[in-house]
């Protein structure tokens, strides 16, 4: 790495807290810091060096993949999967992977759980999938995927996350009851609203507050865009509907 650069060091000799802190005191809240790095970037409980930088995406950024299955490969290569610009960021799918922990999970491992586990929101440049358990035993779930219009002349779409969308059904479309539903989970979340904003205010942490606020914001945006469609009155931002 040149003079002055990181060397690399030996695995398993000596502390991550003891080299980061002299303070006691402050040596679990660095091993608490140290597991939701690994939580957070690893690969289950294994961390993958420079894969491991490569943020999520689905749809037209998810431009790069794993080549083979780490149960028969210690060797981890990575492909692109489309011809890739210069300057472009690198995106993995974490639930689309060419990997047997990505096995069966595209269509259940959805938004609201990359939300809970990794912190932050799917990029509509990519995709979102959003799931509506329409009932108690999960029988009759919705599920619908929301990107940004693909067909920018027709839509009047360019790159920008305020650009029209495109929804697509990855389940049957709703009936009249799911439908019935649908609206009435959207005035709840039109109802809690200000109690959001109220308690994202008090967080300590901008970033965090921040993106609280999106997912309520994206939340309300998804079902927004299934009832317009549902009782046929659209949102302006609903560009076009794939069933």
């Amino acid at each position: 790495m040149g003079v002055g650069g990181l060397e690399p060091q030996e695995f398993g000799k000596g502390s991550y807290a003891e080299q980061c802190t002299t303070n006691e005191e402050d040596r679990e809240e660095i091993l608490e810091a140290a597991l939701r790095i690994v939580d957070a970037r690893g690969w289950l409980a294994t961390l993958v060096p420079v894969l491991d930088m490569a943020n999520h995406a689905n749809g037209y950024m998810h431009n790069m993949e794993q080549a083979n299955d780490s149960r028969t490969h210690s060797d981890i290569e990575v492909v692109t999967l489309r011809d890739v610009k210069a300057g472009e960021e690198m995106s993995l799918s974490y639930n689309e992977c060419n990997d047997y922990t990505c096995y069966g999970i595209a269509h259940t491992y959805t938004t609201p759980f990359l939300f809970a586990d990794y912190g932050f929101i799917e990029r509509m440049s990519g995709t979102q999938r959003w799931p509506f358990a329409t009932s108690e035993d999960g029988e009759d779930a919705l599920l619908i995927e929301l990107s940004l219009a693909s067909d920018q002349e027709a839509c009047g779409s360019s790159d920008s996350e305020d650009s029209p969308l495109h929804l697509k059904w990855l389940t049957d479309n709703p009936d009249d009851e799911q439908i019935e539903w649908l609206q009435v989970q959207l005035g709840r979340l039109k109802g809690v609203e200000e109690w959001v904003n109220y308690t994202a205010a008090r967080l300590e942490e901008e970033d965090e507050a921040q993106v609280v606020l999106e997912f309520h914001r994206s939340y309300v945006t998804a079902i927004e865009m299934a009832v317009g469609w549902a009782d046929g009155t659209p949102p302006e931002k609903l560009c076009s509907v794939n069933q």
